[in-house]
């Protein structure tokens, strides 16, 4: 399975609240996702976008991230014996992140970040057409509810350049496919990007997915285990880091000019 992602976020209207930060605003996402399923040899690919309202809190070293929206997916898919589905859901998500940079905040390169993610999708429609070598069959559309918790323990700040760095660590998760019915567990290796203060970039590769349901009996023969690789990218992010680069080459030229 692979997926990558774009999100444009801003929360441009600040209100006064207890001293600290508080703005809100609103958020657009783009994702593609494919793969295959191999024990069926059924072959997929969704495609998604979303939008809606986005608030963000900022204390001492601390964030709190709530986003609300729709979304739409497109889904489709080939098997074997001339299988093929087309579906669509149109819902609404909701999305909570708690991002706790404290020790990086004091300089503090190793452990500088932690993050706990909680988020759901919630279908409202459904439509599916699928059929067998041209043959339409009975609707049975996939239930794409699904529900998780995911934190990411960040271990260390590797600087590349005076504003540019990557962190690196672990990710670890948990959470529930109404469609299969299935609770799901991941670990593996994450890495972030930063470029002047942005974060810019996630990429997580070769992460370990597996069904939960007996964990300690089936973790290695259970229904099913997944090496995931995903991605994403923050646009809004890129054009304000880039922004704040081509300002400190300007200053740099002129500087040099006098």
């Amino acid at each position: 399975h692979q997926s990558v992602w774009g999100l444009i976020k801003a929360t441009p209207i600040k209100i006064k609240f207890l001293k600290k930060k508080f703005k809100v605003g609103g958020y657009g996402f783009g994702s593609i996702a494919g793969g295959v399923d191999k024990p069926n040899d059924y072959t997929y690919k969704d495609k998604r976008l979303g939008a809606g309202l986005a608030a963000k809190y900022q204390g001492r070293g601390k964030t709190y991230d709530l986003s609300i929206g729709l979304f739409k997916i497109w889904s489709e898919g080939n098997g074997r014996g001339g299988y093929s589905n087309k579906q669509t859901d149109f819902g609404w998500s909701l999305d909570g992140t708690y991002n706790n940079y404290s020790r990086r905040a004091k300089k503090k390169k190793w452990f500088p970040e932690t993050e706990v993610r909680l988020y759901g999708d919630f279908p409202l429609t459904t439509k599916q057409e699928h059929s067998v070598n041209g043959v339409p069959l009975a609707s049975q559309p996939w239930d794409k509810q699904s529900a998780g918790l995911v934190a990411n323990f960040f271990v260390r700040d590797t600087h590349l350049t005076k504003k540019f760095f990557i962190s690196s660590g672990l990710t670890v998760g948990t959470g529930y496919e109404w469609g299969p019915e299935e609770q799901w567990g991941k670990i593996g290796p994450i890495f972030k990007a930063r470029w002047f203060g942005q974060e810019i970039f996630q990429f997580e590769p070769l992460t370990y997915q597996a069904q939960l349901t007996d964990w300690v009996e089936k973790l290695n023969q259970g229904p099913y285990r997944l090496l995931i690789t995903e991605g994403w990218v923050k646009v809004d992010s890129l054009y304000r880091a880039y922004k704040a680069y081509r300002i400190r080459e300007a200053s740099t030229a002129e500087r040099a000019l006098r």
